[in-house]
């Protein structure tokens, strides 16, 4: 659940309407070189953490597609990421067994990469 690329994510996410996030009012069209510079996209051939990701597929914060742009850039680089997606879940995970879920893949990384 985060942003990979600013400059998509103008006018998808609930957020974005009236401001950039990135700390400029200029559209993405005017900067792009701003945009791509804050996006960790730009920089996804230097990722060497494991990464696991987590995404509600109705988010409107962060929409799914954010997520899934930084799995497939992740994935054709050959870099350790493993991604779920929450079907039916939005930004918080509304459902408790989805959390409880989520909890379990969170101990399962943590274990598997910090022993």
């Amino acid at each position: 659940m985060s942003i990979s690329n600013w400059y998509s994510q103008i006018g998808t996410g609930d957020v974005s309407w009236g401001h950039s996030g990135i700390g400029s009012y200029r559209e993405p069209w005017e900067t792009p070189e701003k945009y791509l510079k804050h996006s960790p996209l730009t920089y996804v051939e230097n990722v060497k953490t494991p990464l696991l990701m987590m995404a509600g597929e109705y988010d409107l914060r962060c929409p799914v597609s954010q997520s899934d742009q930084l799995f497939y850039a992740l994935k054709r680089l050959g870099k350790e990421v493993e991604y779920i997606r929450f079907a039916g879940e939005n930004h918080m995970l509304t459902k408790a067994s989805n959390r409880e879920y989520r909890t379990r893949h969170l101990v399962r990384w943590f274990e598997k990469y910090l022993k």
